[in-house]
């Protein structure tokens, strides 16, 4: 018996010891093609010299898979005074610039600027002969001025097409997207509850403000529940969470908070219990799953979402997923159901 506990001890004590690290082998990989002969040792008889030479070899050095790609420049932005100074400084320089031609005798001075409060000063004794003819004379004059400024505004105003066009790219312009060369942003929602599959108001303020905000994506309604799918700009995405987390009652009939004024626009339609909707996740994917949007001069000339976003009402979560499924985000589905179970315990009634 001593002598097995001898020797269980020294075994012990043995595995205790910090083991040897392996020697070097003879022989890398990197240096076996210098060699003539890689089996012998790398003596200086062995080298090959032509191999040698006074070049220093750098790897290519490889971007990892896993790091998103930067960033395109952005523009530099200037503050609200900044950009008072620089227009009163391009102002003074075209008013020094006319002040110059006229000097010059290459510009007829502009007539003087009368105004009722200084009438006296500018014609002296001359508006003392016809007082009333020149008050009229002063206000025509006065008139004249605020129609061409008038006429200014209104030749600098943008068209409603142009507006929209320069709405739709401040929009797609806020965060990135896919076309321009980077990532698209995109948002899961779930929703606890038939709220969504059974009042046409819900569904027309989600379909509405995903097309005006020139969202894609789509939305599956359920009686049990509904997850919606949007992908998009940065500040589109922001506005669109602003309205299914906060805009959008969801325990109200119409949709409207109660402070608004919502949940007494007549009876609830058939079906409709209190609902809740939660962000189950938010992020940014290389490729979008959904068509891209067309331009916004493309829009149908009656209004309406120029971007393919589609809501539909389904008998059941199985439907309803391969529905998303066939667009390959079959998961979105996944993760807006687990996150609204979680949120019907805050719901009474839903189950």
């Amino acid at each position: 018996m001593e002598e097995e506990a001898a020797a269980a001890a020294e075994a012990a004590a043995a595995a205790a010891q910090p083991r040897a690290p392996p020697p070097p082998p003879p022989l890398e990989w990197w240096d076996a093609r210098l060699l003539l002969a890689r089996a012998g040792p790398p003596a200086a008889p062995n080298l090959n010299a032509a191999k040698l030479t006074d070049l220093v070899e750098h790897p290519v050095p490889l971007p990892p898979a896993h790091v998103p790609p930067p960033l395109p420049a952005q523009p530099l932005r200037l503050t609200d005074a900044e950009r008072k100074k620089l227009r009163t400084r391009r102002r003074a320089a075209r008013e020094a610039e006319r002040q110059t031609l006229v000097r010059q005798g290459l510009l007829a001075p502009p007539p003087p600027k009368v105004r009722l409060s200084n009438l006296a000063r500018v014609l002296g004794a001359d508006g003392a002969a016809d007082p009333t003819a020149v008050e009229a004379e002063v206000r025509k004059q006065m008139a004249e001025r605020a129609a061409a400024h008038e006429d200014r505004n209104a030749a600098s105003a943008l068209t409603p097409a142009e507006r929209r066009a320069k709405k739709a790219a401040k929009l797609a312009a806020a965060g990135g997207t896919a076309a321009a060369g980077g990532t698209v942003g995109v948002a899961v929602y779930g929703i606890a509850g038939p709220a969504l599959a059974a009042s046409n108001k819900l569904k027309f303020k989600v379909r509405a403000n995903a097309g005006e905000l020139h969202l894609a994506g789509a939305a599956v309604a359920t009686p049990s529940g509904a997850a919606v799918v949007v992908e998009g700009g940065a500040g589109a995405l922001r506005k669109f969470k602003r309205l299914m987390t906060t805009r959008i009652d969801w325990a109200s009939p119409d949709g409207v908070p109660a402070a608004a004024g919502g949940g007494g626009a007549g009876d609830p339609p058939e079906g409709w219990a209190p609902s809740r909707c939660v962000c189950a996740w938010e992020g940014a994917v290389s490729d979008p799953a959904f068509a891209p949007a067309p331009t916004a001069t493309a829009a149908p000339p009656g209004g309406g979402a120029p971007r393919p976003f589609s809501l539909a009402v389904f008998a059941g979560p199985a439907s309803a997923r391969a529905s998303l499924a066939a667009a390959g985000v079959g998961h979105y589905f996944d993760l807006a159901t687990a996150a609204a179970g979680g949120a019907a315990a805050a719901v009474p009634g839903v189950v």
